[in-house]
Formats: structure tokens, C-alpha cells, sequence
């Protein structure tokens, strides 16, 4: 007979994904794991309400900051109303005294000195009745007359028809800035009063605000006209909106927009329009830089408490590590080592852990030497016992062997057509002989591996049937597969009840038979046939009994097979097993 036998092969990914889910499992339920959700389950709250605070609190500081830029913007529109004011009151005590002096010579010179020595800031006049030039006065009245073209005239004449008290008036290259107003000269009602102003006081009127951000401030006339402008040191002359500004597209009041400048970049921009006089002030300030102060103070208020909660979850973690988890690993390290077989250890280490930690060690050590005793008592019990058991099973082993061995004496003993009777017996009480001793063949009773047990059983049965050895082959395609003695028997009965056919037939026709078992996912699988795959006769009604009862036994299912002359059934798993290493 020849027994074939394969190797197996692991399945490693499958027990690195188990050990994967045992440590996820295992952090979750650990005392550092659930510490560290407890303090999330407290800070998360407190998170939320800060991170709502810093919201608003952002929020809120970024509105101020607008707000201020705002206010800033409308001080310096203020401011250049103002000086707008003293023009308008320049011109209308000008316009009173034109009107003591009336028609005399150089009445309009006359008028025009202690106007201009009242309001230092304005440095000439010129008045114009119509096209008509009736005095000019002034240091840089020359500068003034010139500046004041007809054009100019028209184009101030046509602003202050609007309603307009004062205009200003931008040069287009260099010289003052004009303000104009509008005064009744004598006869002439319809003349206007043209002062310069020194670019000087419009920027000192651009710094008024006092903002200490890069920014750049320009002032617009009516007519659109770049009157004046300021920049700090590090706003490029090309700050103002990419698109342009018209004073026409913003109504009275303040205007916050964001745009992008002539250089690229990103500005907002503040603009006021002054429904008096009709001049436009606009202020930018690089976007990127436009709130950096209210930043740090959001991140100076908010970084202390958040490295104070840092600082005393790391302490509590840390102080919770040495003073509670160090003892506990040690405990745990202790009962592994306890686990495995050693029970002399002791918790002599807990001694110096906190006191509740300490009592743990000790009643751990009572508990350790409790155990050993009671474990060394059961252990006499165990092994009285597994003596008895041993002799009981040897016995019955015996017992086997002698009834085996008077079957076959008096189945020699009987004439040649009646030893049948006696052989169907025989084949039964042989195939659990067998099965106890492959189960006893180390002094136990254990497992028996698959293989042995199913050369043992044939060779018997083949011996029964006194057919040659090279017309039976078992093939067992598994490595190591085991079945308790149970099963052991009830394997056995079935190939006694069912094996006799095929060996008798074997033997009258010179074919041979093949055993074959094969572990599949579901089961493993027992199959009996001739290698010519010719049929079989039918078993006898007695042994066909038998087979059907014997595989209900072993809780199996017969097999649909295509070969004429097999019959298979499958065992159903865990009913072999592997011999532990």
C-alpha cells in the first residue's frame, strides 16, 4: 500500500489583519485610550465654545478695524472740508468788503489784503467777473492768473452752479491747488473768488488720521482730479484701483471696497464723498497687512490659555503613565508570566506603588499562593484519575485484541462457505480495535492522525479479505489531519461496513481499490472506487444499513460522484484537526 501525503500552505495576511483589529480593539479599551477620549469628551466642548469665541471675537475685531479706517477716512475728509470752510468764509469776507469799498480804484486790492492776512493758508486770490480779471493779489499771483485759464474757469463755474459752495482744483502740471468761490463783486453778481493753496496743507490734512498701517491717501476734485496725495514708505505710487476711480460712482458718505491696484496686488479701499463740497477722499491699505495687528492680539489672547490646557493635559497623561499605568503593565507583564505555568512569581515590585496599587499586590500574592496550593491538590486528584482512565482505556484495548484474536480463531476453525458470518464481525470489532490503539499509541489516549488510522483499517480489512497489498492504494491529500477517537470509530465502522465489497470484488477480478481523503473548505472528504473505474456490486441489504447509519454517525453527507464504481462522503469541519507542534 503507498500513502501519499502534500504540505499546506499558511494564510499570513489573514493573521496580520486579526492582530491589526486586536490592537485597535485593544487601545480603545485600555485605561491610556479611554483617558485620552474622557479629557477629549471635557476639552472638546471647551474647544468649541473657544473656537466659537475666537470666531466672533475675530469677527468683531476685524469690524472695529474697519470701522476705525472709516472714521480715519472721514477725519481727513473733514479735515479738507475744513479748509474748504475757511475758503468759503474767505470768499464771503472778501464779498464784504467789495461791497464797503464799491466801485473806487483799487477796491479789490484793498479788499483782498486783510483777507489773505486773516487766512494765512491761502496765498493769492484772483477775482473774475466773467472773462473779465478784476484783481488778483497774492505773493504767487502771477503763478495763480496763469493757472486760472478760461477753461478752468468754466469748469469751476459749472461745479459751483451745482450747488457746491467750494471747489477744488488740481494743477495739471505743478503749480498750487485752486479753490474757488462764488461772491457777488458790486455790480457784478455772477464773479467768482479763485484762491491758491499750498499743496503743504492738504497733506498735512492726509496725515491727520494718524494711522499707524501702510496706506496711501489721495484727495479727488468734483471733476475727478487728482488734487493731492500721500503714501507711506513702502506703498508703490501705483496703489490706486486697477479700474480707476470717479467720483461719481460713490454717493455721500463712507464706501469700504476690495480691488486689485495697478501693481497687482490686493487693496481695500475707504472712500468719502462730502455732499458739501464735493471733494473725494480715498485711503487703501494692502489687504494682506490690513488686519495683522488684530491678529496678534487674537493669537496673544488666545495662545496663553491654549498652552496652560496643552501643558496640564500632557501632565495629567504623563502623571497618570507613572503613577497608574507603570504598575498596571507591571501587573499585567506579571500575570502573563503567571499564565504561562509559573506560579512562584510575586508582585514584589508593588510594594513601592501607591498604596491602593500595593494592597492590589498583595491580595494578588494571596491569591497566587490560594491557587498553588489548591492547584497542587488537584493535580494528585487529576493524576489518580488520569491513571484510572489510562488502565480503563488499556483494558479496553486488550479486550479488543483478545476478542479480535478468538473471532479469527474460531473463524479458522469453521468450514470455508460459513467464515463470512464470522468475517463481518470480525471486520468491526478490528476496525475499533484499531482505532483505540492508534488513539493509545503514546501512552493516552489523543487524536489520531488521519493517515495511520486509515493504513491500519485497510491493511486489517485487506488481510480479512486476504487480498494482495498492491491492489489497495490510499491517498491522503492533507498534512497532519487528526480526528478524535469517536470519529476514529466511526470511521472505522464505515469502511467495515463498506470496504469488503470492493476487496472481495478486487480480489475475484484482479482489480485494485483506491481510499482516498482530501480536506476541503467545507469538510473533508472520504472516497472509496476502483482504479479501472468499473462498478461495483451492490452491497448486501445489512451492510447497506450499516454504511447509511455510520454516516449519520460521523454527521456526513454522501456525495454525488461521476465514476460508476465510487461512493464519497464529506465530513463536516472542525471534525479534523492539526497535530499541535
Amino acid at each position: 500500500m503507498t500513502i501519499l501525503r502534500n504540505t499546506g500552505t499558511g494564510s499570513p495576511n489573514e493573521d496580520r489583519q486579526v492582530q491589526a483589529m486586536e490592537g485597535v480593539s485593544g487601545l480603545s479599551r485600555s485605561l491610556r485610550g479611554r483617558l485620552v477620549a474622557a479629557l477629549a469628551l471635557v476639552l472638546l466642548p471647551a474647544a468649541l465654545i473657544a473656537l466659537g469665541w475666537t470666531v466672533a471675537q475675530n469677527r468683531q475685531l476685524r469690524q472695529e478695524r474697519i470701522d476705525a479706517a472709516t472714521q480715519a477716512n472721514a477725519y481727513v475728509a473733514a479735515q479738507i472740508d475744513e479748509v474748504l470752510r475757511e475758503a468759503q468764509l474767505a470768499a464771503a469776507e472778501l464779498e464784504s468788503h467789495l461791497a464797503k469799498a464799491g466801485g473806487a480804484p483799487d477796491s479789490c486790492s484793498a479788499a483782498a489784503a486783510p483777507v489773505l492776512g486773516s487766512y494765512p493758508e491761502l496765498t493769492a486770490v484772483a477775482v473774475f467777473a466773467g472773462d473779465t480779471l478784476r484783481c488778483a493779489y497774492g505773493f504767487d499771483r502771477d503763478a495763480l492768473v496763469a493757472r486760472a485759464s478760461a477753461t478752468t474757469r468754466e469748469r469751476l463755474s459749472a461745479q459751483l452752479a451745482q450747488g457746491l459752495t467750494a471747489v477744488l482744483d488740481s494743477p495739471v502740471t505743478g503749480g498750487p491747488v485752486l479753490l474757488a468761490s462764488a461772491i457777488a463783486a458790486g455790480s457784478d453778481r455772477d464773479a467768482i473768488a479763485i484762491f491758491s493753496v499750498s499743496h503743504i496743507i492738504l497733506e498735512i490734512a492726509l496725515r491727520s488720521a494718524r494711522v499707524s498701517q501702510e496706506h496711501g491717501s489721495v484727495v479727488f476734485s468734483p471733476s475727478d482730479r487728482r488734487v493731492a496725495e500721500y503714501r507711506t514708505e513702502n506703498i508703490p505710487a501705483d496703489w490706486l484701483p486697477k479700474g480707476g476711480i470717479t467720483t461719481q460712482q460713490f454717493g455721500s458718505g463712507s464706501h469700504v471696497f476690495m480691488d486689485e491696484s495697478r501693481g497687482g496686488e490686493s487693496y481695500r479701499y475707504f472712500a468719502t464723498r462730502s455732499s458739501r463740497t464735493g471733494i473725494t477722499v480715498v485711503t487703501g491699505y494692502p489687504s494682506a497687512a490690513f488686519f495683522s495687528n488684530e491678529q496678534r492680539q487674537l493669537w496673544g489672547a488666545i495662545m496663553p490659555p491654549v498652552i496652560m490646557l496643552v501643558g496640564a493635559t500632557i501632565g495629567i497623561v504623563f502623571a497618570v503613565d507613572r503613577l497608574v499605568l507603570r504598575w498596571l503593565h507591571y501587573l499585567k507583564r506579571l500575570t502573563r508570566v503567571y499564565g504561562s505555568g509559573r506560579f512562584s512569581v510575586r508582585a514584589v515590585r508593588l510594594v513601592h506603588a501607591p498604596s491602593e496599587l500595593a494592597e492590589l499586590g498583595e491580595a494578588f500574592d494571596n491569591m497566587a499562593e490560594n491557587i498553588a496550593q489548591h492547584a497542587e491538590a488537584l493535580e494528585t486528584v487529576a493524576e489518580e484519575k488520569s491513571q484510572l482512565l489510562r488502565e480503563l482505556h488499556h483494558r479496553v484495548k486488550n479486550n479488543f485484541q483478545v476478542i479480535v484474536s478468538l473471532l479469527s480463531l474460531h473463524k479458522q476453525a469453521l468450514p470455508a462457505e460459513r467464515r463470512d458470518d464470522i468475517r463481518f464481525i470480525e471486520d468491526h470489532v478490528q476496525a475499533m480495535a484499531v482505532a483505540y490503539r492508534v488513539c493509545y499509541a503514546l501512552g493516552d489516549i489523543t487524536d489520531a492522525p488521519l493517515a495511520e488510522l486509515l493504513d491500519d483499517i485497510v491493511d486489517g480489512l485487506r488481510r480479512s479479505a486476504a487480498l494482495p497489498a498492491e491492489q489497495v492504494r490510499i491517498e491522503v491529500a492533507a498534512r497532519d489531519v487528526t480526528v478524535d477517537l469517536d470519529r476514529a470509530i466511526g470511521i472505522g465502522l464505515y469502511l467495515a461496513a463498506l470496504l469488503p465489497a470492493y476487496l472481495d470484488e478486487a480480489r475475484r477480478t484482479h482489480r485494485a481499490v483506491e481510499l482516498t481523503a482530501v480536506r476541503r473548505e467545507s469538510g473533508l472528504v472520504l472516497s472509496c472506487r476502483f482504479a479501472d473505474d468499473e462498478p461495483v456490486g451492490s452491497l448486501n441489504p445489512l451492510r447497506e444499513r450499516l454504511t447509511r447509519a455510520y454516516v449519520r454517525q460521523l454527521a456526513a453527507r454522501p456525495l454525488d460522484t461521476t465514476c460508476a464504481s465510487e461512493r464519497s462522503i464529506e465530513l463536516a469541519m472542525p471534525a479534523p484537526g492539526l497535530v499541535p507542534a
